[in-house]
């Protein structure tokens, strides 16, 4: 005779074995049916039948648990708390060294507006001569430059403070100094390129005896350190201001 495998109404029932078979124990889940792939998930009831073939009472053994998940992006309170400070630091630099950097623009036009151009004649295909070689124009360009440069820097200080460096601190003080220094390349850039394609399609005709205006020329490259150097000078006194007069206030308030 042969045996009769547990379905849903049979577990804790009588269960014949064949002759001679040892009896043991029968596993069974106890809201479904027994087979051979389902004893993956919930409780397995081990029924014990012994030698009269009654059935005990099941036992419910847990299974493992598969590994926890939590929801996506959720880590260490730690990570995430060292991580949003670092973007925020991040996000404060690139703001304040873009925003500074575009005052470069408009200082880089101005010096082409303003600063005066030495004449040149034209004395063949490539050769150009100074009309007038005791010209202050150079000087005077250079002089422009550093002008608007300590210009740019002042207010790059000023308004990198009052909108970055207060809530922010180090990281956007570093943006206003490294903003500075771009925007001296910039504006250098800007007003040196103002009229040179002009003049040098003039100076390859080669046309003698016609007179250009050479494209400005930054004589040294000390004046390019100027704008991150008052930049830093500002916002630091600034900073240095203030820090000064709390100083001053917390120990007046003191008996």
């Amino acid at each position: 005779m042969r045996g009769t495998r547990p379905g849903p109404g049979n577990c804790g029932r009588r269960r014949a074995w064949p002759r001679g078979r040892m009896a043991g124990p029968v596993l069974c889940r106890e809201d479904e049916p027994f087979t051979s792939a389902g004893l993956g998930l919930g409780y397995v009831g081990i029924h014990e039948e012994d030698e009269n073939g009654s059935m005990t009472q099941p036992s419910q053994l847990p299974l493992p648990a598969g590994p926890r998940r939590g929801p996506p992006g959720d880590g260490p309170p730690a990570a995430r708390g060292l991580l949003a400070p670092l973007i925020t630091a991040l996000a404060a630099f690139a703001a304040v060294t873009a925003g500074t950097a575009l005052l470069g623009v408009a200082a880089g036009f101005g010096w082409a507006a303003v600063a005066p151009r030495p004449l040149i004649v034209v004395l063949g295909p490539g050769m150009p001569y100074v009309a007038n070689q005791e010209t202050s124009a150079f000087i005077v360009a250079d002089g422009w430059f550093t002008l608007l440069a300590v210009a740019g820097g002042v207010i790059s200080g000023v308004l990198g403070y009052a909108l970055a460096v207060r809530r922010h601190g180090a990281p956007a003080m570093a943006g206003i100094m490294a903003g500075g220094a771009a925007a001296a390349l910039i504006a250098r850039w800007i007003g040196q390129r103002s009229g040179a394609a002009a003049y040098h399609h003039a100076l390859a005709l080669g046309r003698p005896g016609v007179r250009l205006q050479a494209p400005l020329t930054l004589g040294g490259c000390g004046a390019l350190a100027l704008w991150p150097l008052a930049a830093g000078l500002v916002a630091g006194g600034i900073e240095a201001a203030i820090a000064f007069r709390e100083r001053r206030r917390r120990a007046a308030a003191l008996p």
